[in-house]
């Protein structure tokens, strides 16, 4: 999964035993990487984002890159006996959530053919042509339109303007994230690009994806100079926020280029509750807890929110200090990424 090597760490093995039902994403995943049309697409997908744009690599590579980290997210989520919606929600089975997965990785930049600049909504037509020809050859007409409803969705919510209001769908927008390795920007940085996107992405060594201690998901990240925080920062925990999957996932930078030597392991983010898989209980969980994740991760104070606690005369997110926390405790409607997330949690 490494941007020099997308075949080095944890790549999607068709014939490995998986936490989750893999015969019909394996035979999706084989029709995807050796189709002429899609392809042909991954190839012609470079030419705006990095021959005319000087942008990082959104080709063959990064595809196959995000494809991997989406697969190895929905393994360590699987374990940990997390939710996923999406294909729940359209009535189809388990076994459809890898399939979506698969698809959304494969086709979620195709509209850089058109252009670089809004591409995740030139990708939404020209996926649903490529997705009305694969499917048929997998679902029936009823279970082919529900399947690609959940893969456009995706798509569309890789870009941080839309929220992802499914599980699967927060996969690939922090699948998508992860490829950060130097060898994403080699074409541009060769050809002279110093842009800080260029810069930052070279001092990223390795992205690593593993079960965590005291998280679902443990994402190490090691660089050669401080400058790779840019990419975390302003890249990374901008996707994380408010995918869904903030409750699951650590990062941890490891910075191998200090004074004498030493190893710096900086932690970057942390889940929202400590134990992996942890549901709280609707007792135990208070308002408060939920203080700082309302605050600084989803969403900003309503009018609602503002007008309730000037005339109470207390900050915003007291809304019950010490009660337990139900959904309707909040005056305002928190978005559908909080609502989801607090509600998986408290189940």
């Amino acid at each position: 999964m490494a941007g020099t090597n997308p075949e080095s760490r944890h790549p999607y093995d068709p014939t490995a035993e998986h936490s989750f039902p893999d015969d019909r994403a394996n035979a999706v995943y084989e029709f995807v990487t050796s189709d002429p049309e899609i392809q042909a697409y991954l190839r012609a997908q470079n030419v705006n984002a990095v021959s005319r744009k000087g942008y990082n690599d959104h080709g063959k590579q990064h595809i196959q890159i995000v494809r991997n980290h989406a697969l190895r997210l929905y393994e360590l989520l699987k374990q940990s006996q997390a939710r996923f919606n999406g294909a729940g929600d359209q009535g189809l089975e388990e076994a459809d959530e890898s399939v979506i997965l698969i698809l959304a990785a494969t086709l979620h930049d195709v509209g850089h053919v058109v252009h670089r600049d809004d591409h995740t909504y030139y990708s939404i037509p020209l996926a649903a042509d490529i997705l009305d020809r694969v499917l048929t050859d997998f679902y029936d007409t009823e279970a082919a339109v529900r399947v690609k409803a959940e893969v456009l969705h995706a798509i569309l919510c890789h870009h941080t303007a839309e929220e992802p209001l499914t599980t699967e769908a927060g996969i690939i927008r922090v699948a998508d994230a992860l490829d950060m390795e130097r060898g994403r920007s080699r074409i541009p940085y060769e050809e002279g690009g110093r842009d800080i996107n260029t810069i930052s992405s070279q001092a990223i060594e390795q992205v690593g994806l593993h079960r965590g201690d005291e998280s679902s998901v443990s994402v190490e990240i090691q660089m050669n100079s401080a400058a790779g925080v840019y990419q975390v920062d302003e890249l990374l925990k901008a996707k994380l926020d408010g995918s869904g999957l903030e409750p699951y996932v650590s990062i941890v930078a490891v910075n191998t280029n200090t004074s004498e030597g030493l190893v710096e392991r900086i932690e970057l983010w942390r889940p929202l509750w400590p134990e992996p898989g942890a549901r709280a209980s609707r007792r135990s969980c208070t308002v408060r807890e939920i203080t700082h994740v309302v605050e600084s991760r989803w969403t900003q104070p309503s009018i609602t929110e503002l007008s309730w606690a000037h005339t109470h005369g207390r900050p915003w997110y007291e809304l019950a200090t010490h009660a337990p926390l139900e959904l309707k405790s909040f005056p305002g409607r928190p978005s559908v990424a909080l609502s989801r997330t607090i509600t998986t949690i408290l189940e």
